[in-house]
């Protein structure tokens, strides 16, 4: 049986599109946050492992990808306090909240969600995660912490 992060590395790699993101933190383009891929069923939480600065155009960057829950996109769209997702592909959500009941509510989610994710099994290569350079399976053998 395949896995997720197999089935994903098996599409061509300009056949892989970005549907969504939620963006949980940002310095000059997305660190960290939930994404989900475009005609599959996966979604994905990524953290940022490197960069490449280039000085004459956009940074190189080179993203985690850990299997989440297929529906955290919508368990954080719902607790951020949003009727639904904006229409963009990046959220960047503001984390203000009504009350602090909210806000640690939104927070548990968020926990809850990260405790489902398991390893690291994919490596993405992006700029900006709307335009996906390159895609890797992760050696079974490399434990990466989070």
């Amino acid at each position: 049986m395949t896995t997720a992060a197999e089935q994903l590395a098996a599409i061509p790699l300009r056949e892989i599109r970005m549907e969504r993101a939620v963006v949980l933190d940002w310095f000059d383009g997305p660190l960290e946050g939930f994404l989900r891929i475009a005609d599959t069923d996966s979604t994905w939480y990524f953290q940022l492992a490197g960069e490449r600065t280039r000085y004459h155009t956009v940074d190189d960057r080179l993203y985690l990808l850990f299997h989440a829950p297929t529906d955290a996109l919508e368990c954080l769209a719902e607790v951020l306090g949003e009727d639904e997702m904006p229409t963009g592909k990046l959220w960047v959500p503001s984390w203000s909240f009504r009350d602090a009941n909210a806000q640690q509510r939104a927070e548990a989610v968020l926990a809850g969600l990260l405790e489902l994710v398991g390893r690291a099994q994919l490596f993405l290569r992006s700029s900006d995660l709307l335009h996906i350079e390159d895609l890797w399976l992760t050696a079974d053998r490399v434990t990466i912490t989070r």
